[in-house]
């Protein structure tokens, strides 16, 4: 069964299947990166009270199955604006649908209290593009080369009434 995790830059088991992740689907993650840039500059006390203090969110989510990670997103976001972006790791097997996508956008509105969530996509990543319409977000268009999707707190709201 697939489970959702928050990736914890402190667990050596949350890097390994990372490490592993990457090695697998041959990509290079901003998650991987970006813990370990925190591993060797806060100590994990630090990095605890950071997270508690700081206006800005980064964090990685992933789901596992079976002792390997199945799906990523990294999301960077402002606690004051309630916004953030969510970016979803390329995967190379056409995936049809992504359960990470909605328990990242239910994270996003519901844990984090976030009011919009965008999602940054790959122009030609049509299947992702699906399934973010399908999940209910909206195409604002092309920038720079990348689709960009939004999903707000209100319209969250309304389809749930709907359904």
């Amino acid at each position: 069964m697939e489970r959702l995790y928050i990736l914890n830059p402190y667990s050596s088991e949350h890097i390994n299947l990372l490490m592993d992740y990457e090695q697998e689907h041959k990509v290079s993650t901003k998650s991987l990166e970006t813990i370990l840039k925190v591993r060797e500059s806060l100590t994990e006390e630090e990095y605890k009270e950071l997270k508690k203090s700081a206006n800005e969110v980064e964090m990685s989510l992933f789901t596992e199955e079976a002792g390997k990670i199945k799906d990523l997103c990294f999301i960077q976001g402002e606690k004051d604006m309630r916004t953030c972006k969510m970016f979803f790791s390329p995967t190379p097997e056409k995936v049809r649908t992504r359960k990470l996508l909605n328990l990242a956008t239910d994270f996003a509105l519901n844990t984090l209290g976030m009011e919009s969530v965008f999602v940054v996509t790959n122009s030609d990543d049509k299947t992702m593009h699906a399934n973010l319409e399908n999940c209910g977000y909206e195409s604002l268009g092309l920038e720079k080369g990348s689709v960009i999707y939004l999903k707000e707190r209100e319209l969250e709201i309304v389809q749930h009434k709907h359904q």
